[in-house]
């Protein structure tokens, strides 16, 4: 299995990715920072199936409290497991 880590910059639209799993057709698993995806969970699932890759990586949800949430993305582009960073009692682990 073959990881790829990428450091895109911040950005409105998840460009940057798309662009790593166009050109690294031999990667399985693509690794990229926590908040990157923002809201754009949904376009990554679709990149995910698209490319045939798991995603292992961070998003927000700006709405909630605590937004940064860790998010794991199979290669049918289902998400299987989508957690809450926070290390508080109250905090709770939302498994898919």
């Amino acid at each position: 299995m073959k990881f790829l880590i990428i450091q895109p910059k911040l950005e409105k639209n998840i460009i940057q990715l798309e662009r790593e799993l166009r050109t690294s057709p031999s990667a399985d698993v693509v690794i990229f920072p926590e908040g990157y995806l923002n809201e754009n969970v949904e376009q990554a699932c679709n990149l995910a199936k698209d490319y045939n890759k798991i995603l292992i990586g961070g998003h927000r949800r700006l709405n909630d409290s605590p937004k940064d949430r860790a998010v794991i993305i199979n290669r049918s582009g289902d998400i299987v497991l989508d957690r809450i960073k926070c290390n508080a009692p109250h905090c709770q682990d939302t498994f898919f």
